[in-house]
Protein backbone atom coordinates (compact mmCIF):
# COMPACT_ATOMS: atom_id res chain seq x y z
CA UNK A 1 0.00 0.00 0.00
CA UNK A 2 2.68 -0.10 -1.50
CA UNK A 3 1.92 3.34 1.00
CA UNK A 4 0.60 1.88 -0.77
CA UNK A 5 -1.30 1.00 -0.13
CA UNK A 6 -1.07 0.85 1.26
CA UNK A 7 -3.10 -2.75 1.74
CA UNK A 8 -3.26 -8.21 3.96
CA UNK A 9 -3.84 -10.10 7.10
CA UNK A 10 -3.36 -13.78 8.08
CA UNK A 11 -5.90 -15.92 9.94
CA UNK A 12 -4.69 -18.55 12.42
CA UNK A 13 -6.03 -21.99 11.40
CA UNK A 14 -5.36 -23.38 14.90
CA UNK A 15 -8.24 -21.30 16.20
CA UNK A 16 -11.84 -22.38 15.84
CA UNK A 17 -12.61 -20.08 12.97
CA UNK A 18 -14.71 -17.86 15.21
CA UNK A 19 -12.09 -15.23 15.87
CA UNK A 20 -9.30 -13.73 13.88
CA UNK A 21 -6.04 -13.20 15.82
CA UNK A 22 -4.26 -9.83 16.11
CA UNK A 23 -2.20 -8.90 13.11
CA UNK A 24 1.36 -7.80 13.67
CA UNK A 25 2.32 -4.16 13.19
CA UNK A 26 3.32 -3.10 9.75
CA UNK A 27 4.13 -0.28 7.38
CA UNK A 28 2.88 3.21 7.72
CA UNK A 29 0.20 2.01 5.27
CA UNK A 30 2.34 0.70 3.67
CA UNK A 31 3.78 -2.10 5.66
CA UNK A 32 3.14 -5.07 8.32
CA UNK A 33 3.26 -9.88 9.53
CA UNK A 34 1.90 -12.40 11.84
CA UNK A 35 3.76 -14.96 13.87
CA UNK A 36 4.24 -18.37 12.26
CA UNK A 37 2.31 -21.29 13.69
CA UNK A 38 4.37 -23.79 15.64
CA UNK A 39 3.00 -27.19 14.49
CA UNK A 40 5.16 -28.86 11.92
CA UNK A 41 7.85 -26.19 12.31
CA UNK A 42 7.50 -24.88 8.74
CA UNK A 43 10.62 -23.72 7.03
CA UNK A 44 11.56 -20.20 8.05
CA UNK A 45 11.55 -17.52 5.39
CA UNK A 46 14.74 -15.65 4.74
CA UNK A 47 15.43 -12.40 6.58
CA UNK A 48 14.86 -10.49 3.36
CA UNK A 49 11.47 -12.14 2.86
CA UNK A 50 10.49 -11.39 6.46
CA UNK A 51 11.55 -7.76 6.12
CA UNK A 52 9.66 -7.37 2.87
CA UNK A 53 6.52 -8.99 4.26
CA UNK A 54 6.64 -6.84 7.37
CA UNK A 55 6.96 -3.76 5.25
CA UNK A 56 4.11 -4.80 2.97
CA UNK A 57 1.35 -5.88 5.35
CA UNK A 58 -0.99 -3.19 6.70
CA UNK A 59 -1.03 -2.73 10.49
CA UNK A 60 -4.29 -3.38 12.18
CA UNK A 61 -5.62 -5.41 15.11
CA UNK A 62 -8.59 -7.54 14.11
CA UNK A 63 -11.23 -8.73 16.54
CA UNK A 64 -13.86 -10.40 14.38
CA UNK A 65 -16.67 -12.94 14.34
CA UNK A 66 -16.64 -15.51 11.53
CA UNK A 67 -19.98 -16.21 9.90
CA UNK A 68 -20.84 -18.74 7.22
CA UNK A 69 -21.58 -17.90 3.60
CA UNK A 70 -21.18 -14.49 2.01
CA UNK A 71 -22.65 -12.53 4.92
CA UNK A 72 -25.77 -10.40 4.93
CA UNK A 73 -26.23 -6.65 4.86
CA UNK A 74 -26.81 -4.78 8.11
CA UNK A 75 -30.03 -2.88 7.55
CA UNK A 76 -31.64 0.14 9.10
CA UNK A 77 -35.39 0.38 8.74
CA UNK A 78 -35.15 -2.53 6.32
CA UNK A 79 -32.77 -0.83 3.88
CA UNK A 80 -28.96 -1.01 3.71
CA UNK A 81 -27.62 2.51 3.31
CA UNK A 82 -25.26 1.51 0.50
CA UNK A 83 -28.28 0.34 -1.51
CA UNK A 84 -29.60 3.91 -1.68
CA UNK A 85 -27.35 6.01 -3.98
CA UNK A 86 -27.42 9.72 -3.14
CA UNK A 87 -28.15 12.08 -6.01
CA UNK A 88 -24.95 13.31 -7.66
CA UNK A 89 -22.75 10.84 -5.76
CA UNK A 90 -19.72 9.21 -7.36
CA UNK A 91 -17.56 6.15 -6.83
CA UNK A 92 -13.80 6.67 -6.79
CA UNK A 93 -12.25 3.67 -8.55
CA UNK A 94 -8.53 2.94 -8.26
CA UNK A 95 -6.29 0.08 -9.37
CA UNK A 96 -2.77 0.09 -7.96
CA UNK A 97 0.05 -2.43 -8.08
CA UNK A 98 3.03 -2.42 -5.70
CA UNK A 99 6.36 -4.07 -6.42
CA UNK A 100 9.40 -4.25 -4.17
CA UNK A 101 13.00 -3.86 -5.28
CA UNK A 102 16.38 -4.16 -3.67
CA UNK A 103 18.40 -0.92 -3.56
CA UNK A 104 20.37 -2.02 -6.62
CA UNK A 105 17.16 -2.36 -8.64
CA UNK A 106 16.73 -6.14 -8.50
CA UNK A 107 13.10 -7.19 -7.87
CA UNK A 108 12.13 -8.86 -4.61
CA UNK A 109 9.54 -11.61 -4.78
CA UNK A 110 6.81 -10.90 -2.26
CA UNK A 111 5.16 -14.07 -0.99
CA UNK A 112 1.96 -14.10 1.03
CA UNK A 113 1.60 -17.02 3.43
CA UNK A 114 -0.88 -17.94 6.14
CA UNK A 115 0.37 -18.46 9.67
CA UNK A 116 0.71 -22.23 9.29
CA UNK A 117 3.43 -21.67 6.71
CA UNK A 118 1.35 -22.35 3.60
CA UNK A 119 2.06 -19.85 0.84
CA UNK A 120 -0.85 -18.34 -1.07
CA UNK A 121 0.80 -16.47 -3.93
CA UNK A 122 2.86 -13.40 -4.74
CA UNK A 123 1.75 -9.98 -3.53
CA UNK A 124 2.48 -8.02 -6.69
CA UNK A 125 -1.01 -8.49 -8.08
CA UNK A 126 -3.37 -5.51 -8.44
CA UNK A 127 -5.29 -3.97 -5.56
CA UNK A 128 -8.65 -2.59 -6.75
CA UNK A 129 -10.81 -0.23 -4.70
CA UNK A 130 -14.23 1.31 -5.05
CA UNK A 131 -15.20 3.94 -2.48
CA UNK A 132 -17.91 6.52 -1.92
CA UNK A 133 -18.94 9.02 0.74
CA UNK A 134 -22.15 10.28 2.39
CA UNK A 135 -22.27 7.74 3.91
CA UNK A 136 -18.80 6.28 3.72
CA UNK A 137 -18.48 2.81 2.22
CA UNK A 138 -15.83 1.01 0.25
CA UNK A 139 -14.84 -2.32 -1.23
CA UNK A 140 -11.37 -3.64 -1.97
CA UNK A 141 -10.08 -6.67 -3.83
CA UNK A 142 -6.46 -7.78 -3.73
CA UNK A 143 -5.32 -10.51 -6.09
CA UNK A 144 -2.39 -12.72 -5.10
CA UNK A 145 -0.77 -14.09 -8.23
CA UNK A 146 -0.02 -17.83 -8.59
CA UNK A 147 3.60 -18.89 -8.71
CA UNK A 148 5.04 -22.39 -8.80
CA UNK A 149 2.94 -24.52 -6.45
CA UNK A 150 1.21 -21.46 -5.01
CA UNK A 151 -2.34 -21.29 -6.38
CA UNK A 152 -2.93 -17.57 -5.88
CA UNK A 153 -6.24 -16.21 -4.72
CA UNK A 154 -8.35 -13.15 -4.00
CA UNK A 155 -8.74 -11.29 -0.72
CA UNK A 156 -11.98 -9.28 -0.62
CA UNK A 157 -13.17 -6.83 2.00
CA UNK A 158 -15.98 -4.30 2.08
CA UNK A 159 -17.24 -1.72 4.57
CA UNK A 160 -20.71 -0.24 4.97
CA UNK A 161 -23.02 0.70 7.83
CA UNK A 162 -20.02 0.61 10.20
CA UNK A 163 -19.47 -3.09 9.51
CA UNK A 164 -16.48 -4.53 7.66
CA UNK A 165 -16.56 -7.94 6.00
CA UNK A 166 -13.65 -9.85 4.55
CA UNK A 167 -13.01 -13.15 2.78
CA UNK A 168 -9.46 -14.51 2.64
CA UNK A 169 -7.99 -16.86 0.01
CA UNK A 170 -6.84 -19.44 2.55
CA UNK A 171 -10.41 -19.66 3.96
CA UNK A 172 -12.60 -19.21 0.88
CA UNK A 173 -15.73 -20.52 2.57
CA UNK A 174 -15.57 -18.23 5.61
CA UNK A 175 -16.61 -14.61 5.86
CA UNK A 176 -15.14 -12.56 8.71
CA UNK A 177 -17.21 -9.69 10.05
CA UNK A 178 -16.18 -6.92 12.42
CA UNK A 179 -17.78 -3.70 13.58
CA UNK A 180 -16.47 -0.15 13.31
CA UNK A 181 -13.08 1.34 12.40
CA UNK A 182 -13.59 1.02 8.65
CA UNK A 183 -13.99 4.76 8.11
CA UNK A 184 -10.23 5.13 7.74
CA UNK A 185 -10.08 3.72 4.21
CA UNK A 186 -11.40 4.71 0.83
CA UNK A 187 -12.75 8.08 -0.22
CA UNK A 188 -14.19 8.60 3.25
CA UNK A 189 -10.90 8.99 5.14
CA UNK A 190 -11.37 11.37 8.03
CA UNK A 191 -10.58 15.09 7.77
CA UNK A 192 -7.62 14.68 10.12
CA UNK A 193 -5.86 12.13 7.89
CA UNK A 194 -2.64 13.19 6.15
CA UNK A 195 -3.27 14.60 2.69
CA UNK A 196 -1.05 11.93 1.12
CA UNK A 197 -3.24 9.21 2.57
CA UNK A 198 -6.35 10.87 1.21
CA UNK A 199 -4.74 11.16 -2.22
CA UNK A 200 -3.52 7.57 -2.40
CA UNK A 201 -6.72 6.02 -1.02
CA UNK A 202 -8.78 7.72 -3.73
CA UNK A 203 -10.45 11.12 -3.53
CA UNK A 204 -12.91 13.06 -5.65
CA UNK A 205 -10.61 16.10 -5.46
CA UNK A 206 -6.97 15.04 -5.92
CA UNK A 207 -5.99 18.63 -6.73
CA UNK A 208 -7.03 19.76 -3.24
CA UNK A 209 -5.13 16.86 -1.64
CA UNK A 210 -1.94 17.75 -3.52
CA UNK A 211 -2.32 21.41 -2.59
CA UNK A 212 -2.71 20.47 1.07
CA UNK A 213 0.39 18.25 0.90
CA UNK A 214 2.42 21.23 -0.30
CA UNK A 215 0.82 23.87 1.94
CA UNK A 216 1.29 21.76 5.08
CA UNK A 217 4.90 20.89 4.29
CA UNK A 218 4.07 17.20 4.09
CA UNK A 219 5.86 17.17 0.71
CA UNK A 220 7.87 19.61 -1.38
CA UNK A 221 7.64 20.31 -5.09
CA UNK A 222 10.69 19.04 -6.98
CA UNK A 223 10.08 20.05 -10.58
CA UNK A 224 8.51 18.07 -13.40
CA UNK A 225 9.31 15.02 -15.49
CA UNK A 226 7.89 13.79 -18.80
CA UNK A 227 6.95 10.19 -19.56
CA UNK A 228 5.54 9.23 -22.90
CA UNK A 229 4.63 12.84 -23.57
CA UNK A 230 2.77 13.09 -20.25
CA UNK A 231 3.75 15.89 -17.85
CA UNK A 232 4.16 14.70 -14.27
CA UNK A 233 4.70 16.81 -11.18
CA UNK A 234 7.37 15.48 -8.81
CA UNK A 235 6.78 15.77 -5.06
CA UNK A 236 9.23 14.57 -2.41
CA UNK A 237 8.60 13.82 1.26
CA UNK A 238 11.27 12.79 3.78
CA UNK A 239 11.30 11.67 7.39
CA UNK A 240 14.37 11.41 9.60
CA UNK A 241 15.37 8.27 11.44
CA UNK A 242 14.10 8.10 15.03
CA UNK A 243 14.88 6.08 18.11
CA UNK A 244 11.79 6.50 20.33
CA UNK A 245 13.08 3.87 22.78
CA UNK A 246 16.60 2.61 23.50
CA UNK A 247 16.02 -0.63 21.55
CA UNK A 248 13.56 0.75 18.98
CA UNK A 249 14.71 2.18 15.68
CA UNK A 250 12.48 3.75 13.04
CA UNK A 251 14.48 4.19 9.82
CA UNK A 252 14.43 7.26 7.66
CA UNK A 253 12.12 7.28 4.64
CA UNK A 254 11.97 9.17 1.39
CA UNK A 255 8.82 9.14 -0.75
CA UNK A 256 8.68 10.41 -4.32
CA UNK A 257 5.24 11.11 -5.82
CA UNK A 258 4.71 11.47 -9.56
CA UNK A 259 1.43 13.34 -10.09
CA UNK A 260 -0.42 13.93 -13.35
CA UNK A 261 0.01 17.63 -14.10
CA UNK A 262 -3.54 17.97 -15.46
CA UNK A 263 -5.70 15.87 -13.14
CA UNK A 264 -3.35 15.74 -10.12
CA UNK A 265 -4.09 12.02 -9.75
CA UNK A 266 -1.14 9.89 -8.56
CA UNK A 267 0.68 7.99 -11.29
CA UNK A 268 3.59 6.42 -9.38
CA UNK A 269 4.80 6.46 -5.80
CA UNK A 270 8.24 5.26 -4.74
CA UNK A 271 9.05 4.81 -1.09
CA UNK A 272 12.65 4.32 0.00
CA UNK A 273 13.25 3.06 3.53
CA UNK A 274 16.20 2.07 5.65
CA UNK A 275 19.48 3.25 7.06
CA UNK A 276 21.88 5.37 5.00
CA UNK A 277 24.58 3.54 3.09
CA UNK A 278 27.87 3.09 4.89
CA UNK A 279 30.64 5.07 3.19
CA UNK A 280 31.90 3.32 0.07
CA UNK A 281 29.16 0.66 -0.04
CA UNK A 282 26.46 2.36 -2.12
CA UNK A 283 26.07 0.72 -5.57
CA UNK A 284 25.97 2.99 -8.58
CA UNK A 285 22.42 4.14 -9.30
CA UNK A 286 21.07 2.95 -5.93
CA UNK A 287 18.73 5.26 -3.98
CA UNK A 288 19.90 7.32 -1.00
CA UNK A 289 18.78 4.75 1.56
CA UNK A 290 19.90 1.14 1.91
CA UNK A 291 16.51 -0.46 2.55
CA UNK A 292 13.94 -1.90 0.11
CA UNK A 293 12.24 0.26 -2.50
CA UNK A 294 8.43 0.06 -2.75
CA UNK A 295 7.08 1.22 -6.10
CA UNK A 296 3.32 1.62 -6.49
CA UNK A 297 1.93 2.25 -9.96
CA UNK A 298 -1.64 3.43 -10.48
CA UNK A 299 -3.30 1.72 -13.41
CA UNK A 300 -6.63 3.47 -12.85
CA UNK A 301 -7.77 6.54 -10.89
CA UNK A 302 -11.23 7.54 -12.03
CA UNK A 303 -14.70 8.59 -10.92
CA UNK A 304 -17.84 6.64 -11.78
CA UNK A 305 -21.40 7.91 -11.29
CA UNK A 306 -23.04 6.20 -8.33
CA UNK A 307 -26.35 4.81 -9.52
CA UNK A 308 -28.33 1.58 -9.51
CA UNK A 309 -25.99 0.09 -12.10
CA UNK A 310 -22.72 0.86 -10.30
CA UNK A 311 -23.85 0.53 -6.66
CA UNK A 312 -23.19 -3.27 -6.62
CA UNK A 313 -19.47 -2.49 -7.09
CA UNK A 314 -19.45 -1.31 -3.46
CA UNK A 315 -21.22 -4.39 -2.15
CA UNK A 316 -19.43 -7.33 -0.56
CA UNK A 317 -19.36 -10.18 -3.08
CA UNK A 318 -20.28 -7.78 -5.85
CA UNK A 319 -18.98 -7.69 -9.44
CA UNK A 320 -15.67 -6.41 -10.76
CA UNK A 321 -15.00 -4.22 -13.77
Amino acid sequence: MTDVIELLRAHDPERDGGQAPPIGPLLARLGEDPEPARPGRPRRPSRVAVAVTLACLAAVAIVAVAVGGSGGDDRRDGTAVHDVPAAGSVIVHTIARTRVFQPDGRPVRQVMGSVDGRSIGTMDGPVERWSATAPNRWRQIQRFLPSGRMPGGTDERAYADRVERMRMPWQPGVTVRRAGSGDGLGAGVGPGAPASRVLLAGTTDPRAAVRRMLDSGEAEADGEVTRGGRRLLRLVATTAARRPKPRAYIPATRTVYLIDAETHAPVEVERFSGRPWRPGTRPRGAPDLAGPVFRTTYESYEQLPLNDETAPLLRFGGPTR
